[in-house]
């Protein structure tokens, strides 16, 4: 759909993809496709993750008006140098006559990590607590 700028006609509405600049210099899409999964790691959003390569992001909670998360990513990938985020792929919007567009996804070349920050928040959360009962037990002590 991002790739072939597509657009569906639903009953009140429609879907429309668009591909940003990068997109189209990408080599082997057609292979990338081919290959999918869904990760389960979000908690807000569902990523699909193609051929290890491309990430697909799908927001379950939509408002109207556009999500700041590709229009900030498009800016930074596209009109500016710089290179600390994952670079804009594309995204889909779904409008209506007489309302503004939302946004409803966004494609991004996935970058690999570790883990993702809501696990990461919470096992330093836990490691501070222990450390402060710790401290409390070695004073009381």
């Amino acid at each position: 759909m991002i790739a072939d700028k597509t657009r569906i006609k639903g009953k009140s509405g429609w879907l429309t993809g668009s591909a940003g600049k990068v997109f189209k210099s990408l080599k082997n899409k057609n292979r990338i496709y081919k290959k999918s999964e869904v990760l389960k790691a979000e908690h807000s959003n569902t990523g699909i993750l193609y051929g290890g390569k491309l990430f697909l992001k799908l927001y379950r909670r939509l408002d109207k008006g556009m999500n700041p998360d590709p229009e900030i990513l498009k800016f930074l990938t596209e009109e500016t140098r710089y290179r600390n985020a994952p670079v804009f792929l594309g995204s889909i919007k779904y409008g209506k006559l007489g309302s503004v567009a939302m946004s409803v996804g966004m494609m991004h070349i996935f970058v690999s990590g570790k883990g993702d920050a809501w696990t990461y928040t919470l096992g330093s959360v836990e490691k501070c607590f222990k450390e402060v009962l710790l401290r409390k037990k070695q004073t009381h002590s």
